[in-house]
């Protein structure tokens, strides 16, 4: 009897630690698989983020010639109204001031001398 009792003593005490050692990996298969998916929501989420968006992608290849052609143009037509406006003098200005005659450099009556020589 006494062999019967401390066999049960022995299998009581093998369950409890067996329950003990299952709960705790049971703890810790829980937290890992929580970390796991955490981290999948997160990289789904920077993902969501940083996708590209379509605009950003290649586009139709004759939508893209005509915006650059109208770019183009467009720079083209301020380069030439940038010309016209600054071939202009400004009223006021020095150069509005004096005659197209006098904008020769050496025109305005001053000259320059040589230097003496001792």
């Amino acid at each position: 009897m006494i062999e019967d009792e401390f066999a049960a003593q022995v299998e009581a005490e093998l369950n409890r630690q067996i329950d003990a050692e299952l709960q705790a990996e049971l703890a810790a298969k829980r937290m890992e698989i929580a970390r796991r998916l955490r981290r999948e929501a997160v990289s789904r989420e920077y993902d969501r983020i940083n996708a590209r968006h379509p605009i950003q992608g290649p586009g139709d290849p004759k939508a893209e010639a005509a915006r650059v052609a109208a770019m183009r143009a467009g720079a083209q037509r301020d380069a030439e109204w940038m010309a016209r406006v600054n071939s202009r003098p400004v009223e006021g200005s020095l150069v509005h001031q004096r005659s197209r005659a006098s904008l020769v450099p050496g025109s305005e009556g001053f000259e320059i001398r040589p230097a003496r020589r001792s």
